[in-house]
């Protein structure tokens, strides 16, 4: 399996003439790029992503709109730009988790965490790329 190489973030237009204050969700990129198995790709979102690439180059994790309940996604992705995992329906199905809102990913202690909020409560569990296994939710203060 080939990896993922040039990975970039774009985070649009950031001037401070269109706006005078930045929001978080400013600050977050609006699409990514990459380079695989000969071609390139790009990942785009007006509601802005949460990207991540993974430790062995070879997925990305993406939350894709983070602040929005109608658009709000998060997935694990191969080089081709193939969906491998849909954590709102491992979610689901394994959690019966209706409406999970995700927020961020990233690594702690070299495990890959995602962070969610659900039914108004913040929790973080830890979600292995290769397998599609779920650990337990804990609850962040």
């Amino acid at each position: 399996m080939g990896k993922i190489k040039n990975f970039m973030v774009d985070y649009g237009d950031t001037s401070k003439e269109k706006k005078g204050t930045f929001t978080v969700l400013d600050t977050l990129p609006c699409a990514i790029t990459w380079f695989y198995n000969g071609t390139n790709h790009r990942i785009e979102h007006q509601d802005k992503l949460i990207p991540l690439i993974l430790k062995k180059n070879q997925y990305v994790a993406i939350v894709q709109a983070p602040y929005s309940k109608v658009y709000n996604m998060a997935y694990i992705i191969n080089g081709n730009g193939e969906v491998i995992w849909d954590l709102k329906d491992i979610l689901k199905g394994k959690r019966n988790i209706d409406r999970p809102l995700f927020y961020d990913v990233y690594y702690i202690n070299d495990s890959l965490y995602f962070f969610v909020v659900v039914s108004n409560t913040d929790y973080r569990f830890e979600f292995n790329p290769y397998t599609g296994e779920v650990g337990d939710f804990i609850e962040s203060r």
